[in-house]
Order: C-alpha cells, then sequence, then structure tokens
C-alpha cells in the first residue's frame, strides 16, 4: 500500500536556514582539546561518553577529548529558548528569511 506524501517546500527558506547553519564554518578542524581525568576514568572502563544539552556555553565549558558525541532534544533547546539568549538569533534568522515578524 502506498500513501502519498505532500511536503511543503519553501526553497528560499530552505536556503537561507542552510546559509545560517553554515555562517562562518571553516570547515572540519582538530582543536586542540583538554583531557579530563575523569572522563579518561569513564573511557577506561569501557564508558561512550555523549554530552546532552541544549546550551552551547555548557557544552564548551565541559568538552574534552574524550566525549564521543553531543546531543540534544526538543526539551532541552526549548529551555535555552525560554531563557531569552537566542532572542537576538531568533530575530536575525528572521530577518534573513523573510519569514518571521519584523524585530
Amino acid at each position: 500500500m502506498s500513501i502519498p506524501i505532500k511536503v511543503y517546500e519553501d526553497t528560499k527558506l530552505t536556503q537561507t536556514v542552510h546559509e545560517l547553519a553554515l555562517e562562518g564554518y571553516q570547515g572540519p578542524g582538530k582543536p586542540a582539546l583538554e583531557s579530563r581525568e575523569k572522563y579518561r576514568w569513564l573511557r577506561k572502563h569501557g564508558s561512550k561518553l555523549w554530552l546532552d544539552t541544549g546550551d552551547a556555553g555548557v557544552a564548551e565549558q565541559v568538552w574534552a577529548a574524550e566525549l564521543d558525541a553531543l546531543t540534544t532534544n526538543n526539551t532541552l533547546v526549548n529551555q535555552i529558548v525560554k531563557t531569552g539568549s537566542m532572542d537576538g538569533d531568533i530575530t536575525y534568522a528572521a530577518r534573513l528569511s523573510d519569514h518571521g515578524v519584523e524585530g
């Protein structure tokens, strides 16, 4: 059985979001990361370490060479958005997309 799916695609918005997401990106690199003793111990004993946060500032503070991945979810991102710390980014993105309210 085939179920037709209609996907609304606004190519201008898609391109704007793509450009915004990559703004300032210089390509992959290997930054010198600090190693953390507690993380090394966990890795030595077989743990894979993931950081789950919606706060980029927190991620920057605790990120280390031993961490395998960074993840988030809608609830964590929503908590950050509610603080107002992303208001400038949201306004900027809305102006770029030409789809948001003017701020």
